[in-house]
C-alpha cells in the first residue's frame, strides 16, 4: 500500500523510501529531535539497501549539531539499544522499518536508557514532526539539509566505529542470563534464518558460543529478503521444512532488524509467534518466579503460566515502549509482545530475539524434551490475526459499532478497543506501524474465536 505521508507513532517513523520518506525529510526530523539534547549519539541501521543514504543524511545533521557519533553500522536493533547504555551516550538512532516490506524504511529513536522513547517523551516530538509534514515544508527541508551538509565537521574527527564492541558485549550479556554449561552439553543442532537481515551474524556467533552446531540460512546481512520480512508461519513455509532436512533440533527465524523471534520445531512445524514469549516466559519463571508484562494483543498462554506460579501478568497497550514502561513500573522479570518479541531487562529494554533463543535452548536442555513436546504442553487457545484497510468508514464509526455490539465484556480503551471475557478476548485497533486496522481474537476453540472475528469484521463494513 503506497502512502503519501510517513507513519508517525510511538513505534517510530516509517515510510516508503523515495515517496513518503526521503533523505531530506530524515535530515529535517533528525535535526528537530537532536535539538532536544546534547551529547553523543549511537547511530546504526538494519540491512535494507536504502539505509545507507538515510544514515548518511542523519549523520550529517548530528555532526553539524555538535553531536559525537558512535557508529555501529548494520546491527540488530537491540544491539543498538544496549550500545547506548554501554557507551553512556545521550541517545540512539536506528534506521529501520522493522518488519515492514522492503520498500519501507524508518527511524527508531532511543533515549539515554537505551530504550524506545516512552510515550511522554515521544508525544511532543511527534507533534513537531506532524507540524513539519502538515506544513508540506519540502523546500525548507531541502535547504536545511544542504546548509547542514555545508557546515558539517570533519567526519574522521567526530565518528567512532563501535560495531564489534557492541556486538561482543551483547553476546556476553545474553550468555550471562542462562546456564551455558547445561546448553553446551546438549550440542544442539540449530537452523537460523536471518532472511538477509541484520541479525544473522550475531545469531550464529551466540549459538556457537552456546556450543551449538549452526546451520545458517540467508544469514548474510545483504538486505535481500527471500521471504516476507515479518517472520510468520505463512512467510516461513519454505524455511521450516529445512529444520528436518538438515537434521536440526530447533529452528530460529528473525525479522529484518532482529527484534522478533519465531520458532520452528524438530518436525519442521513453524510455531505461532505467540509461543515465543510463552516459552521464554516459562524458562524465565523457572529461573526466577515473578510478574511478567505483555501487551493487550498477546496470548492468554502467558497469563496462565503466571497464574500457575501465583504471579501477575500485567497488560499494556501495544508497542514496545508501553511494555517497557510496564516492566519498569512492576519490576517484572520478563516482558514482551505476541509478535515474537521478548524483553529481558537483564540484557536491555528492547525486544531481543537473542536472549529469547538462549532461554528456549536452556528450557530444552533442562527438561530434555523436544520443542514439539514443550509447545504442545502450553495452555491451549486459538488465536486469529487479521488486518484490514479502513475504506469509506472512519475509526470513530467502527468504534461506535463495536461498543454497541459487544455485551458482557470488560472494555479497555487504552489502545483501540479491547473486549475481555474470562476465557477469551477481542482486540480491534488502528495499527501503529501500517495504515490498517488490526483484528485480533483468542478463545479456547476455533469456533469461538471465529465468532469474535466475524463481529469485528461486521463493524468495518461501510
Amino acid at each position: 500500500m503506497e502512502n503519501s505521508q510517513p507513519i508517525l507513532s510511538v513505534s517510530g517513523i516509517r515510510g516508503i523510501v523515495g515517496a513518503s520518506l526521503t533523505p531530506e525529510l530524515v535530515a529535517r526530523l533528525v535535526e528537530i529531535w537532536s535539538a532536544t539534547f546534547r551529547g553523543a549519539v549511537v547511530l546504526g541501521r538494519d540491512s535494507r539497501p536504502s539505509g545507507g543514504e538515510l544514515q548518511e543524511a542523519a549523520r550529517d545533521v548530528l555532526l553539524a549539531g555538535g553531536h559525537a557519533v558512535h557508529e555501529v553500522g548494520i546491527v540488530p536493533t537491540p544491539t543498538l539499544g544496549r550500545a547506548v547504555r554501554q557507551l553512556q551516550a545521550r541517545a540512539g538512532l536506528q534506521i529501520t522499518a522493522s518488519h515492514n516490506p522492503p520498500q519501507w524504511n524508518g527511524l527508531k529513536l532511543f533515549n539515554a536508557q537505551g530504550r524506545a522513547l516512552p510515550p511522554q517523551e515521544a508525544a511532543p516530538l511527534l507533534q513537531q514532526f506532524r507540524a513539519v509534514l502538515e506544513a508540506d515544508a519540502a523546500v525548507s527541508t531541502s535547504r536545511s539539509a544542504r546548509s547542514v551538509a555545508d557546515k558539517r565537521p570533519s567526519v574522521e574527527s567526530e565518528i567512532v566505529d563501535w560495531r564489534e564492541r557492541a556486538l561482543q558485549e551483547h553476546v556476553e550479556a545474553v550468555l550471562a542470563c542462562v546456564n551455558n554449561e547445561t546448553i553446551q552439553r546438549r550440542r544442539f543442532r540449530v537452523l537460523v534464518d536471518g532472511n538477509g537481515g541484520a541479525g544473522g551474524p550475531l545469531a550464529t556467533h551466540l549459538l556457537h558460543a552456546l556450543g551449538c552446531q549452526v546451520v545458517p540460512v540467508h544469514c548474510e546481512p545483504d538486505g535481500v529478503f527471500r521471504h516476507e520480512p515479518e517472520p510468520t508461519p505463512a512467510a516461513l513455509r519454505e524455511i521450516a521444512p529445512l529444520v528436518v532436512q538438515c537434521g536440526c533440533d530447533v529452528g530460529f527465524a528473525l525479522d529484518s532488524d532482529a527484534d522478533r523471534l519465531v520458532l520452528m520445531d524438530e518436525t519442521g512445524r513453524c510455531l505461532s509467534e505467540e509461543m515465543t514469549l510463552a516459552l521464554a516466559a516459562e524458562a524465565r519463571l523457572r529461573q526466577r518466579p515473578g510478574p511478567i508484562v505483555a501487551n493487550l494483543s498477546t496470548s492468554l498462554m502467558v497469563e496462565v503460566l503466571c497464574q500457575r506460579r501465583g504471579f501477575a501478568c500485567y497488560r499494556t497497550p501495544v508497542g514496545e515502549a508501553h511494555v517497557v514502561d510496564g516492566i519498569l513500573a512492576s519490576g517484572a522479570v520478563l516482558g514482551g509482545e505476541g509478535n515474537g518479541g521478548v524483553i529481558d531487562p537483564r540484557v536491555g529494554l528492547v525486544r531481543d530475539p537473542f536472549v529469547g533463543m538462549a532461554l528456549v535452548l536452556e528450557l530444552l536442555a533442562e527438561l530434555g524434551k523436544p520443542l514439539s513436546t514443550l509447545s504442545a504442553s502450553l495452555p491451549a487457545f486459538v488465536m486469529r490475526k487479521e488486518k484490514h484497510a479502513l475504506e469509506q468508514i472512519t475509526w470513530h464509526e467502527v468504534r461506535k459499532r463495536l461498543l454497541a455490539a459487544m455485551t458482557g465484556a470488560d472494555v479497555d480503551d487504552r489502545d483501540g478497543l479491547y473486549f475481555r471475557w474470562p476465557d477469551r478476548w477481542l482486540h480491534v485497533r488502528p495499527s501503529n506501524t501500517e495504515p490498517v486496522v488490526r483484528i485480533l481474537a483468542e478463545a479456547p476453540s476455533a469456533e469461538q474465536t471465529d465468532s469474535l472475528v466475524q463481529l469485528a469484521r461486521a463493524a468495518l463494513i461501510a
